[in-house]
């Protein structure tokens, strides 16, 4: 069992985990994501061409900029912990936010890194795409995965908490009513 003063620890730690990686998640959103390398063959020969896409101009889950959404869930969570550090009354609330925020930000990276970037999204006409998926999208996945669970495992504890207080409240009645 887990003392009071293991319990503080372990939630301190994971309330800086969650900040941190949230100042991560920010980082690797807006970093280049994913290249496509074309080739058309048109009548004086081949053209090729390279695009390289950030976190923040990629549409594949989202139309608002996956970046920018995972970007803004990260930030989110780390908010939550900031608050979860200085109103403990919400804690379970704030812990089911974190890990809402990290998972959806794991769900969007983890959706462009294994999305179909080429067959039939109409998007790309080119007679042969390569398309190369750099590790700041995996990256941004991991980090939104690792927040949301650092979430569900926050939340696991404070719901612990709480009940060992309702536990230890209903204690001190009956015994008063004992006493009575």
């Amino acid at each position: 069992m887990m003392t009071p003063a293991s319990s503080d620890r372990l939630t301190n730690l994971l309330l800086a985990a969650v900040e941190v990686i949230g100042i991560a998640l920010i980082f690797t959103s807006f970093m280049t994501w994913i290249r496509f390398d074309s080739t058309e063959f048109l009548a004086d020969g081949p053209h090729s061409s390279s695009v390289e896409v950030t976190g923040d101009d990629l549409t594949g889950a989202t139309d608002l900029g996956d970046g920018v959404v995972t970007a803004v869930a990260g930030a989110l969570a780390g908010v939550f912990a900031i608050a979860a550090r200085l109103i403990t009354g919400s804690r379970t609330l704030l812990a089911a936010g974190i890990a809402i925020a990290g998972l959806t930000a794991c769900g969007v990276a983890a959706y462009d890194t294994f999305k179909d970037w080429v067959g039939g999204s109409g998007v790309i006409v080119a007679v042969e795409v390569n398309v190369t998926l750099y590790a700041a999208m995996m990256v941004t996945a991991v980090l939104g995965l690792a927040q949301g669970l650092a979430g569900i495992t926050l939340f696991l504890m404070a719901q612990r908490t709480a009940e060992g207080e309702d536990l230890e409240a209903a204690t001190d009645d009956s015994e008063e009513e004992a006493l009575a």
